[in-house]
């Protein structure tokens, strides 16, 4: 007699294989393959992103030169903008003579001819600027240089009663975000060559270059003459969209407090104050709520104090100019400049100069030095490549233990043993980024091995330069 079919012993169904020539069908009539391609093209992108990040972290560093009044030097705001653009993550450092001393005055590509006579293979740019300051008035041309192709970028800028290193902080660290490289400048400034005739602003025309909130006008003082003022400074202030909102003060004086109570729950207002005083002598004011800053303007008129009508003449003349003051530390291209901001640079001769070019050149000559790589970028490259071969190895590890407790189903049927070529593909993964991080860190330890005597032919003793690390 024969056994019932559920009698017989059982065999575990045939399980096909997720990949090779016994593996099923797709529904276009090939069978599933390992994307080789995607291994080729991850370890491509590694070595590419590692080689860029490279570059980049080489090409970040900003030497300055300096900064000068005429032939100046200015060593504490030099040092003083490196400790300012350090702390805002910038990379930068100062260069100094071979005892610490000050480099003379220099301008542009002058500078960077003498640094790679001085410290051949230096990397990195050249940053330096020329400073005018007259009467408030702060004028900056600034010039970067890129030591690799020697191309020179310039920038030009302005500002009005503000502080000489906040000024230089904010303009250079737009100058660095974004120069544009190109020829020598025009001796004028470069925020002036637009228009030239529009450096002159006119008196009958007063524009704020600014701001764009409420303005308010204040009158006050002992004067007899308050309310023929008041009159014509708010027929004078008024502008289409920006009514004048007069105020008033208590008492006969005003301070910062009275003119920050004044724009409070204001957006960038404005407050023109005028301070009448007696003897034909009034003292004008334009607080700028944004900047927190204040602009001040005296009229003397003593022969004014019977004439009502030349004392309103004379405080609207000074009306406009007032007005068109620039509050910040980059004033460029934001109205029209000042007579003196539009005066021509003048490039001095200094004679330092000089007598740091004939050093240089009397100098030994130091050998160039080769491709070198300091230890935060060297450590950084090797980190990267092994991080990213252990991140791999590991990958592919998991994937193998993994294996044999995953079973899929497709179709109605069960697959085992699914992550077969995942854990194929990483392991192929892991042995090509293993093959490409053992050359990078040969190479890498090459170019360390070689910093030290590049380091020595660039020291102190044999250049007039203290040449930077590289």
């Amino acid at each position: 007699m024969i056994a019932p079919n559920r009698d017989r012993p059982r065999t575990a169904p045939r399980i096909p294989p997720r990949y090779g020539p016994n593996a099923p069908l797709l529904q276009n009539g090939q069978r599933p393959t390992i994307g080789w391609g995607l291994v080729v093209g991850l370890l491509l992108g590694l070595v590419c992103g590692l080689l860029g990040l490279s570059a980049a972290h080489a090409d970040s560093s900003v030497r300055i030169w300096g900064f000068q009044r005429g032939c100046e030097r200015m060593p504490d705001v030099d040092r003083a903008l490196e400790r300012a653009l350090f702390k805002q993550g910038l990379p930068v450092g100062l260069l100094q003579g071979s005892n610490g001393e000050p480099l003379p005055a220099c301008q542009g590509e002058r500078c960077a001819q003498l640094v790679t006579a001085a410290c051949p293979g230096t990397p990195g740019r050249l940053l330096g600027g020329q400073v005018v300051q007259r009467d408030g008035l702060i004028k900056v041309r600034l010039w970067l240089v890129d030591l690799e192709n020697g191309q020179v970028a310039y920038q030009d800028d302005y500002c009005e009663s503000c502080n000489l290193l906040s000024a230089l902080t904010a303009q250079t660290r737009t100058f660095l975000r974004a120069p544009n490289f190109g020829g020598p400048p025009a001796p004028a400034p470069s925020y002036c060559s637009a228009s030239p005739g529009a450096a002159a602003a006119p008196a009958t025309a007063p524009t704020t270059a600014t701001a764009a909130g409420p303005l308010f006008l204040l009158v006050y003082g002992d004067g007899k003459h308050r309310p023929q003022l008041v009159a014509a400074l708010k027929s004078q202030l008024e502008q289409p969209g920006r009514p004048v909102q007069l105020v008033s003060a208590e008492g006969k004086t005003a301070n910062t407090e009275t003119l920050q109570r004044i724009v409070a729950g204001h957006n960038g207002a404005q407050v023109f104050a005028a301070d009448v005083q007696k003897e034909g002598r009034v003292m004008l004011y334009l607080y700028d709520q944004t900047s927190e800053l204040t602009n001040a303007q005296s009229v003397d008129c003593p022969d004014c104090q019977k004439d009502v009508n030349s004392l309103v003449g004379r405080v609207q003349a000074a009306v406009a100019p007032l007005l068109g003051r620039c509050f910040g530390t980059q004033c460029a291209g934001r109205g029209r400049p000042p007579v003196a901001a539009c005066e021509p640079f003048v490039e001095p001769l200094c004679p330092d100069l000089d007598v740091l070019s004939a050093a240089i050149a009397s100098a030994p000559r130091p050998r160039r030095s080769v491709a070198t790589l300091d230890a935060g970028t060297a450590t950084l490259i090797k980190g990267l490549t092994w991080g990213a071969f252990a991140a791999s190895s590991a990958t592919a590890l998991g994937l193998a233990i993994a294996n044999p407790f995953v079973v899929q189903e497709s179709a109605g049927l069960p697959f085992a043993k699914t992550l077969t070529a995942p854990a194929w593909t990483a392991a192929a993964l892991s042995a090509g980024v293993l093959a490409v991080a053992i050359p990078i860190t040969v190479a890498v330890n090459r170019a360390q091995s070689r910093s030290q005597p590049a380091a020595a032919a660039r020291s102190p003793s044999a250049s007039p330069i203290l040449c930077p690390s590289p």
